[in-house]
């Protein structure tokens, strides 16, 4: 769970690319798509991911 949250945030806060998540990462290119991917499809915003975090 940790591992969606970072890459999510790396994405829609710091507006990393797929690539350079991968590199700060470790986390495949691909995987890293599907993660923003899911997040994108589901309409989830930033603020979800304070409530989710704080579970």
């Amino acid at each position: 769970m940790k591992q969606v949250r970072d890459i999510v945030k790396l994405h829609s806060d710091m507006g990393l690319s797929i690539r350079k998540i991968q590199g700060a990462t470790g986390v495949a290119k691909s995987t890293v798509a599907d993660y923003i991917k899911r997040f994108k499809e589901l309409g989830l915003s930033p603020c979800v991911r304070i409530v989710v975090r704080n579970l």
